[in-house]
């Protein structure tokens, strides 16, 4: 069970680390910005945005209770994203020639990229870290148990993720 959050995790180390790269490449690009083929760049986009879009409706349907699709969603969201980002660039390039357009524009998608990741990768150490899952409210549990019939006391109570959508419960009961 443990094998899906680690994949998560690493996507999203590994996006994070994508976007350190685009950072690094924009940086460059600052200082000598390239002249850019802003034609094939928009066709080429337009693709990208069309394939990323459609591998994102597939992975939305599937479900989001699993950490390892939120994360390969985040994924595709942050490439449908960079595709837009190259379309406002490119668009920009045609019209105006202005070629530090394509630098910013590449920060501006790594900026989105890396907010995703990071999410994805707090959840997985959260769960890797059996921290208690923050939709469930630990005291209300506790006292749901207490009123079950025969339960005088429950205490050195632990509540933590195993995988997505499969929480574990342990403590000791007085009965």
């Amino acid at each position: 069970y443990r094998a899906e959050i680690l994949a998560a995790l690493l996507n999203a180390v590994i996006l994070a680390g994508i976007s350190v790269y685009i950072f690094y490449e924009a940086y460059h690009r600052f200082l000598e910005p390239p002249v850019v083929k802003s034609v094939p760049m928009l066709i080429v986009a337009g693709i990208g945005l069309a394939a990323n879009l459609l591998g994102a409706s597939f992975l939305a349907r599937s479900g989001r209770e699993s950490l390892n699709i939120k994360s390969a969603l985040f994924h595709m969201l942050g490439d449908a994203v960079s595709s837009v980002g190259v379309i406002i660039a490119g668009l920009i390039i045609l019209f105006t020639r202005w070629y530090p357009a394509d630098p910013l524009i590449s920060v501006a998608i790594g900026m989105v990229i890396i907010w995703g990741a990071w999410q994805v990768i707090g959840e997985s150490i959260h769960i890797l870290l059996e921290g208690v899952p923050s939709h469930i409210d630990m005291a209300q549990l506790i006292s749901e148990v207490k009123n079950i019939k025969g339960v005088k006391d429950v205490h050195e109570a632990h509540l933590w993720t195993i995988t997505s959508g499969m929480h574990a419960f342990a403590g000791h009961v007085l009965i």
